[in-house]
């Protein structure tokens, strides 16, 4: 079967024109119809859960992913932004913490919007990513989450000392410099070790002096047990520093997509399952699982591992339209033997041991349903 190849993935696609255009105040009045019918059919019994609040730049309700709060029934948490900016026309929960564009929260409650609203969000969107309100890193960090992961992450130097941890690297070379080494790691600031339990800490890092959570490896695994172990802001604040300090859910789910702060959101966004495949790509996250789905809604494309749990995740999402990771292709370009799984570490050692040039990984994406037997 032929590969699918798409030589236009770092381009804004073509947008449609409609004869009918709204205006932006057309537009808001559209949006808040069609959101008051959202309400009305998600808390038919609850008026007070009906009700949207106006402000200048966006709307505020309870939010119908989470319900919002159980105990007080005139919270409103569910936002949507109307602002000019990088987060125009997005949905945000700060309850749940569920975030994305309007187009996919209105697609999620089965709502039609008139054809002139649609050509309006995306020439939005269409403008943010040609520049006008180009999103980059820097601003993701502190427009998304308000400077709280600021106040909450921990210094990597202050937790290695205080753990009598040791650093890793081509200076710091010991038992975790030569095992990441043999699995083609190099990005060692991502990396501490404890050589009293002989484990290996990757960091999930906001900038290169302060992470927000770390997953651990031990090195003499044997086979018993879980072979990583994650441990979140909430569990490093309760569990390991017992600071006191509250980690709000949004922030506590954020916590765990590993590399999100490092990664482009105007680019492909590839998702691994573990932080070591991560490592190795270009703007790419990791979920620490195959069944979690990121709460920040970026263009994702899915590397699950090549086994059956991952088969049957990656097939699930060329079903939902979405971008999967066609490993049969790359076998069979490669070579690999057929194993019982494969991931991206794999990959990259295949490629050393062979002599031969890594993969372009772009290359190797389907949405197309028909292209599933290739998984």
């Amino acid at each position: 079967m032929e590969k699918v190849q798409d030589n236009s993935i770092f381009k804004a696609p073509d947008i449609s024109v409609n004869l009918n255009p709204v205006s932006e105040q057309e537009f808001r009045e559209i949006v808040y119809d069609r959101l008051q019918a959202i309400l009305k059919a998600e808390f038919p019994n609850t008026p007070q859960k009906q009700s949207i609040k106006k402000g200048y730049d966006s709307l505020q309700f309870a939010c119908p992913f989470c319900g919002d709060s159980g105990k007080n029934l005139y919270k409103k948490r569910g936002n949507i932004i109307f602002k000019d900016g990088d987060f125009k026309n997005t949905f945000k929960c700060f309850n749940c913490g569920t975030y994305m564009p309007l187009r996919k929260f209105f697609q999620r409650f089965n709502t039609q919007l008139p054809a002139g609203a649609t050509d309006f969000m995306i020439q939005g969107e269409q403008a943010r990513r040609t520049g006008e309100y180009r999103m980059n890193a820097k601003s993701f960090d502190a427009d998304m989450f308000a400077g709280d992961l600021e106040e909450l992450a921990v210094p990597v130097g202050a937790f290695a000392k205080a753990f009598n941890l040791q650093r890793v690297g081509p200076d710091c070379r010991n038992r975790a410099f030569n095992y990441l080494q043999g699995r083609c790691q190099y990005r060692w600031e991502h990396f501490l070790y404890n050589p009293y339990s002989d484990k290996i800490i990757i960091m999930n890092l906001l900038d290169r002096d302060r992470m927000i959570g770390f997953q651990t490896r031990d090195i003499r695994y044997n086979g018993i047990g879980p072979k990583y172990v994650t441990a979140s802001l909430k569990k490093i604040h309760d569990g390991i520093l017992r600071s006191g300090r509250e980690v709000p859910r949004e922030l506590e789910e954020i916590s765990m997509l590993f590399g999100l702060f490092q990664a482009d959101p105007n680019l492909p966004v590839f998702v691994t399952e573990g932080p070591l495949d991560a490592l190795l790509l270009p703007n790419a996250i990791a979920t620490c699982g195959a069944g979690k789905t990121p709460v920040v809604d970026l263009p994702y494309w899915w590397i699950y591992d090549s086994d059956r749990a991952g088969l049957k995740h990656a097939f699930e999402k060329i079903e939902a339209g979405e971008k999967a990771f066609m490993w049969d292709w790359l076998k069979r370009d490669l070579k690999i033997r057929d194993r019982k799984k494969v991931d991206v570490t794999d990959v990259f050692r295949h490629c050393r041991d062979n002599k031969i040039p890594l993969p372009k990984w772009t290359d190797y994406f389907s949405d197309n349903p028909l292209d599933a037997l290739s998984l």
